[in-house]
C-alpha cells in the first residue's frame, strides 16, 4: 500500500482543511501567535503537496493528520457501472428487467392489436397480409357499381388468407378451431374497405369484420374483429 504521508503526493482540499484545523487547534492552545497562525493557515490552503502541509505542523504538538491512502487504479470504480454496491446493483438490474417487460408488453399490444375507437366491441387482432390480383383472391364477383371507377384491377386480400387469419386468431384466443368460417368476398386493398365474415362455433354464429387500416402494396395491414366471443 502506498504511504499516505508520502511527501510527493498532491494535496487535496480535504488534506488542506485537515492541516488548517490542526493549526487552529495549536493557536487555541497557545503554540502560535496570531500572525503565525494566519500565515500558516494561508500557506496550508495553497499547499501543493502533502509534504508542504506536513512541513507546516512539524514543530507543533498536534496529532498527525489522517490522510487517506491513494486509491489503487484496479480498485477504482468503473465509470460505466452506476454503483459497485451489490444491493444498488441488484436494484438497477430489477428496474431494467421490469422496464423490458413493460416495453415487450406494449410491443405485443401493438402487433396483436387492440380495439380501435371506430371498431365494434369485440376482440380485434391486427394482421399484415399480401394483396393479390382479383383473379387470385377468390370470393364472389364484385358488383359493377362497387368502388366507383376503381375497376377490377385493384389488388385484394384473398378470401383464403382472411379465413386462415380468423381461424388462427380464434384458435389462439379460444384454444380450438371453430366449426366453420365464411368470408363472402375478397377484401379490396384500399384504406377503410371492409368485409363481413361469419364464424360458426358450437352452433353459435359470430360476426367477424375485416377492415383495411394501412396500405403499402403489396403489404396491407388490416384488423380482424370477432364480436360476441370474448
Amino acid at each position: 500500500m502506498d504511504n499516505p504521508y508520502a511527501a510527493h503526493l498532491r494535496a487535496t482540499d480535504l488534506d488542506r482543511t485537515k492541516i488548517a484545523s490542526l493549526i487552529d487547534r495549536a493557536y487555541a492552545e497557545g503554540q502560535l501567535n496570531s500572525l503565525e497562525h494566519d500565515e500558516r493557515v494561508s500557506a496550508a490552503m495553497t499547499a501543493a503537496t502533502r509534504g508542504d502541509l506536513l512541513e507546516l505542523i512539524k514543530d507543533l504538538q498536534v496529532e498527525r493528520p489522517e490522510f487517506s491512502a491513494p486509491e489503487s487504479p484496479e480498485k477504482k470504480a468503473n465509470p460505466l457501472i452506476p454503483s459497485q454496491n451489490p444491493a444498488t446493483g441488484l436494484i438497477v438490474v430489477i428496474v431494467a428487467v421490469v422496464t423490458l417487460v413493460v416495453v415487450a408488453a406494449v410491443v405485443m399490444l401493438v402487433f396483436r392489436g387492440s380495439s380501435s375507437e371506430d371498431a365494434p366491441a369485440g376482440a380485434t387482432q391486427t394482421e399484415v397480409g399480401t394483396a393479390v390480383p382479383p383473379e387470385f383472391a377468390g370470393g364472389d364477383e364484385e358488383p359493377a357499381d362497387a368502388g366507383g371507377d376503381r375497376g377490377d384491377s385493384t389488388p385484394r386480400i384473398s378470401v383464403y388468407e382472411m379465413e386462415t387469419t380468423i381461424r388462427g386468431d380464434f384458435l389462439s384466443d379460444q384454444g380450438h378451431i371453430p366449426d366453420d368460417i365464411t368470408c363472402p368476398d375478397a377484401l379490396v386493398a384500399e384504406l377503410g374497405e371492409s368485409v363481413e365474415c361469419s364464424v360458426i362455433d358450437s352452433g353459435a354464429e359470430y360476426p367477424a369484420t375485416v377492415t383495411v387500416i394501412g396500405v403499402d402494396l403489396p403489404n396491407v395491414t388490416y384488423n380482424v374483429t370477432i364480436r360476441g366471443v370474448w
